[in-house]
């Protein structure tokens, strides 16, 4: 999702109160997105990327974001999606 600043403040959390709105994930959101998950040695994370001239700058991973806001605006429910991959990955670790 993409989050705008809140007018006369630099914060854009969407739990302080900041619009966002659903997006079409690119190819390489996703992959700068998953290239700083792995820096990190997470497995789950909130990634906050920023474009800039053209460019992509990751500005933080966060590895308990809040969710809340992230689920009213796509209409994905990450705990649900956390969970199908966590049983995804212990299925493919017992064979």
């Amino acid at each position: 999702m993409k989050r705008y600043i809140i007018p006369g403040d630099f914060r854009s959390n969407a739990s302080l109160g900041a619009k966002a709105e659903k997006i079409l994930l690119t190819q390489e959101l996703k992959e700068l997105a998953l290239k700083a998950t792995k820096a990190m040695n997470y497995e789950v994370a909130g990634v906050d990327i920023i474009k800039h001239k053209k460019k992509l700058y990751v500005l933080e991973i966060n590895s308990a974001p809040q969710w809340q806001k992230f689920k009213e605006v796509t209409g994905v429910n990450p705990a649900e999606a956390i969970i199908a991959y966590a049983i995804k990955k212990y299925h493919k670790n017992r064979r």
